[in-house]
């Protein structure tokens, strides 16, 4: 029994808040929840065993899991569900999910913002209490007002009426913060397009456009640089695209090597292996796909450690673990990265 099992299992498993129920659904492998802060979200039983057997992750995850999912709620991801390499159904893998957890004090700041932006209307008073800690990606009272002190003195906040021991205040949004976190929401939500790292060959065209509808139907636009006319350095031009991107859906298929001309055909695509570290260098969320010969063949060690979607033929239809590829991505991407504004 560890740190997991050891939780009140009728709580959320994530906050503990009692503002929430455990939902029993027939068939279902794994425990479903539905909270007040952390919205609707399942924990697959091999994702439970995971991280409760291993008590520095399950202590990673009761620290951080609880920020993670009110800010997801807050975002409109809507339902989740925390696997841990399953493949039955789109998923967010526990590492993944605990990995998008802000790196330092000035992206907690940001994002924030951008909760706080999303939770309350500007210049009306709100009383904020333990609950409302969610927002700052803090455990403790005395950092969670680091985070507050840094908003107030940006100009983005104003506090008042603070009671000494623990998380009580008053919190209004100003006019400067809801200008500068209402810019920082638009940035991220009018980037619709998404860079789809691939093998240009007729063995990928069917994948190509099955990912493309995948995309449109998740509301986001394939950026393929073949498709698209430039005066530029190639590698310039990718580079560029990456930048412009939501997120990147990286594709590590690829073919045996051959030798035509005195030259080395086909074989692992390096450019793929480039762009998906840039992207992920950027902080944007990488998606990995791979034909299922490759994946057993050719992946390699480090990317294989990433859940990847593994795709095959079955005619002309894209299939992955003998889903609709298209319905499977479509799904994945909702839940991993939210819907698109298109």
């Amino acid at each position: 029994m560890g740190l997991l099992a050891d939780q009140n299992s009728e709580k959320c498993l994530i906050c503990q808040t009692e503002k929430s129920r455990k939902v029993h659904e027939p068939g279902l492998d794994g425990i479903k929840y539905s909270c007040e802060y952390c919205g609707d979200y399942t924990i697959s039983r091999t994702a439970f065993t995971v991280i409760d057997s291993n008590q520095n992750i399950a202590e990673e995850f009761l620290n951080k899991a609880p920020f993670l999912a009110a800010e997801r709620k807050l975002q409109g991801k809507g339902p989740f569900m925390i696997n841990a390499g399953e493949h039955s159904r789109p998923w967010v893998d526990e590492r993944d999910f605990l990995n998008d957890f802000p790196e330092d004090f000035e992206e907690k700041v940001q994002r924030s913002l951008l909760n706080i932006f999303k939770s309350f209307k500007p210049l009306q008073s709100y009383w904020c209490t333990e609950d409302d800690k969610c927002l700052f990606f803090e455990t403790e009272d005395e950092d969670a007002m680091a985070v507050v002190s840094a908003l107030e003195s940006l100009g983005y906040i104003k506090v008042s009426n603070r009671v000494l021991n623990g998380l009580h205040f008053g919190l209004t949004l100003t006019f400067d913060g809801w200008k500068a976190a209402r810019e920082l929401n638009a940035q991220i939500e009018r980037r619709f397009q998404v860079f789809v790292a691939m093998w240009f060959d007729k063995e990928t065209e069917a994948y190509r456009e099955a990912t493309r509808e995948a995309l449109k139907l998740a509301g986001y636009e394939a950026s393929i640089v073949n498709e698209v006319k430039h005066n530029e350095f190639i590698m310039n031009k990718v580079l560029n695209m990456i930048k412009e991107s939501r997120f990147v859906i990286a594709d590590f298929s690829c073919t045996d090597e051959k030798i035509e001309g005195g030259k080395v055909k086909n074989g692992v695509r390096g450019g793929v292996y480039y762009e998906a570290g840039y992207a992920k260098g950027l902080g944007l969320e990488v998606i990995h796909t791979c034909n299922k010969d490759a994946f057993e063949k050719r992946l390699h060690f480090d990317v294989q450690q990433k859940n990847t979607i593994v795709w095959e033929k079955d005619g002309d239809i894209i299939k992955t673990w003998g889903q609709d590829y298209i319905e499977y991505l479509k799904e994945h991407i909702i839940a991993t990265v939210g819907k698109g504004p298109r």
